[in-house]
């Protein structure tokens, strides 16, 4: 019966894991810009219509709440995949009456030059 170095297997898989998700090609790239671009689109839609209670019910109870100085609020999601090497924030802003006034996100790791 041969022996396997469990160490050095999950150290190699992990390595190929991580290379193979840090090496994307200009297309993986230029997918991953499309898709942000298509959500900012849709999230730009989506300002005047949609509540607060209706982003709650979709992607839950936000990690965050800021009050606005006109008495509406902005609230941050936090999202994670892959194990947390890949990331975003959306902070929603609401006016008093509930409604979507504005949005903002942030994603990681960032686009390398």
């Amino acid at each position: 019966m041969k022996t396997v170095n469990l160490p050095f297997s999950v150290s190699v898989a992990a390595a190929v894991l991580f290379a193979s998700g840090c090496s994307m090609t200009m297309e993986q790239r230029w997918e991953g810009e499309q898709r942000w671009e298509a959500f900012d689109q849709r999230m730009q839609q989506e300002i005047g219509v949609k509540t607060e209670d209706y982003y709650v019910r979709e992607w839950g109870k936000p990690l965050q709440k800021r009050q606005t100085p006109d008495g509406g609020e902005i609230a941050t999601w936090e999202f994670r995949d892959y194990d947390d090497v890949q990331s975003w924030n959306q902070d929603l802003t609401f006016g008093p009456d509930g409604i979507l006034t504005g949005f903002q996100r942030d994603h990681w790791p960032k686009e390398q030059g």
